[in-house]
């Protein structure tokens, strides 16, 4: 009965194992993307920053 059980949950941990190392190489293999930087409304141009400067110091 012992012996039973023992196979059992070994079988058990190699499954859970396979399904672990699945999940995680699924997820380092997602390509991430990310908004291009021109159509980004929080990213000042550098003319805008100069102007801002230009501004303060008069």
């Amino acid at each position: 009965m012992y012996t039973f059980i023992l196979i059992v949950s070994i079988l058990i941990i190699i499954v859970i194992i396979l399904a672990s190392a699945l999940t995680t190489s699924k997820a380092y293999s997602y390509k991430h993307t990310i908004d291009p930087i021109e159509n980004n409304p929080n990213i000042k141009t550098n003319n805008e920053e100069e102007n801002n400067i230009n501004k303060k110091s008069n």
